[in-house]
């Protein structure tokens, strides 16, 4: 029993050889040991934590480009990871249907410590900051869902072209957009052509191969230009991938 009532796992790996992630080969020669802690699922309602003591190997093969590695207990490590395999899973799972602040308080009452903004990243985190596992898995979801493809393609066109500045496909990507078979995407691509409409006043143009505000007509059109030019920029760059 730790404090405040939390639980307490101590455990060691007890596997022969561990296995290289960068070429697969087995190896016994032990070059390290530590102890990693993990937070797992609560048990019995109370906080649990797993000390797991694992080992470093050394690599036998001469050309695979690691020297060393730790092992990874399969079901409840992962590389890098500070929860275990069945916590991220859970958390992800709520992250997914309730995004941050809601689904911060239900991991709170599931005595999961998570902040909004982890659950929130864990949903943006871009494919190759991913591990091994999980692109595959996001390999096979995408290959299985043939509209799952199609919108990551437009959203990655869409980003690179705004964090480029590359007005000038912003025609070409609505056509496409309002072309698919998304509903969602193909509303976000009719309000776009409408803020792109010359006929409204705050429609933006091709300029110089980039993404500025049209000009206006008044007083204040100089500065309401600047401020429409300096949030085109931000947009974009929030949207760099």
């Amino acid at each position: 029993m730790g404090r405040n009532g939390s639980v307490c796992i101590i455990a060691s790996a007890v596997h022969g050889a561990g296995r290289c992630p960068g070429c697969g080969t087995n190896s016994q020669r032990v070059h390290d040991r530590y102890r990693r802690r993990l937070a797992d699922v609560a048990i019995g309602e109370r906080p649990t934590t797993i000390h797991l003591r694992v080992r470093r190997f050394r690599c036998e093969l001469p050309s695979c480009p690691r020297r060393t590695f730790v092992e990874q207990v399969d079901g409840l490590t992962f590389r890098h990871g500070r929860r275990s395999q069945t916590q991220q899973q859970t958390l992800t799972a709520i992250g997914c249907f309730l995004a941050g602040r809601a689904g911060a308080r239900l991991a709170a009452m599931l005595h999961c410590t998570v902040s909004p903004n982890t659950l929130l990243g864990w949903l943006t985190r871009r494919p190759d900051n991913l591990g091994c596992g999980q692109q595959l898995r996001l390999k096979r979801v995408v290959t299985r869902c043939p509209e799952l493809a199609d919108l990551r393609r437009h959203i990655h066109d869409f980003a690179a072209m705004m964090a480029n500045l590359h007005g000038h496909l912003l025609r070409r990507w609505i056509k496409a957009a309002e072309g698919s078979g998304l509903p969602s995407l193909r509303a976000f691509a009719r309000n776009l052509r409408k803020t792109h409409d010359p006929r409204n006043t705050l429609n933006f143009r091709v300029l110089r191969g980039s993404l500025e505000p049209a000009p206006r007509r008044g007083p204040s059109s100089c500065f309401v230009d600047q401020l429409a030019a300096v949030r085109v920029r931000s947009w974009a760059n929030d949207w760099r991938m």
